[in-house]
């Protein structure tokens, strides 16, 4: 008789949504999305550091100098640092300042 009125208690609350989202055991799934991060109890720690809004002022200023006609420095901006960008793009501005043997 407790057996079938503790099921049917928890029966009627899932209903309800109470335990609709559990905490995950992980720690990396606990920011996924706003119910798990409030089922976890740490929605305003996902707000302040993993759903923070980037303003433009984010990004990383890297200078890139190099040698004007220098076929290694043709060679290293064509491949390492244009593959480089493609993966940072959003994080970085670029800036390339020629100098040396023209």
């Amino acid at each position: 008789m407790y057996v079938s009125l503790i099921l049917s208690t928890i029966f009627v609350l899932n209903l309800h949504g109470v335990f609709a989202v559990d905490c995950p055991k992980s720690s990396a799934q606990w920011c996924e999305n706003a119910n798990i991060a409030q089922a976890c109890g740490v929605t305003e720690q996902c707000i302040k550091y993993v759903w923070k809004i980037r303003d433009d002022n984010d990004r990383v200023n890297l200078t890139v100098y190099y040698e004007t006609l220098c076929p290694d420095c043709r060679q290293f901006i064509s491949t390492q640092v244009w593959n480089a960008y493609q993966s940072i793009l959003s994080i970085v501005n670029i800036s390339f300042v020629p100098y040396g043997n023209a």
